[in-house]
């Protein structure tokens, strides 16, 4: 996997990284993140939160299906810590 690191502020760089493929729990959907960017809030603590991305795997029954596109939320939570 292609990961970006910010060792310190405004030195970022990319690094390839061997992380297994997480396996999706029960009712959840895996998605691939393709794109991320770095709006202005993001700016300040150096965090791209903006993300394009498209599902990997979902549930059956769930209204989406491997392949569609879709976005990120990174304020929503379900409240778990993982």
């Amino acid at each position: 996997m292609r990961t970006v690191v910010c060792d310190t502020p405004g030195s970022i760089r990319m690094e390839e990284r061997a992380i297994p493929i997480p396996v999706p729990g029960d009712g959840e959907v895996l998605i691939r993140v393709r794109r991320i960017g770095i709006g202005g809030t993001g700016m300040h603590v150096f965090l791209g939160h903006e993300l394009s991305s498209h599902v990997a795997s979902a549930p059956p029954g769930c209204r989406l299906v491997a392949g569609d596109q879709v976005y990120v939320m990174p304020y929503l939570s379900c409240g778990v810590a993982a």
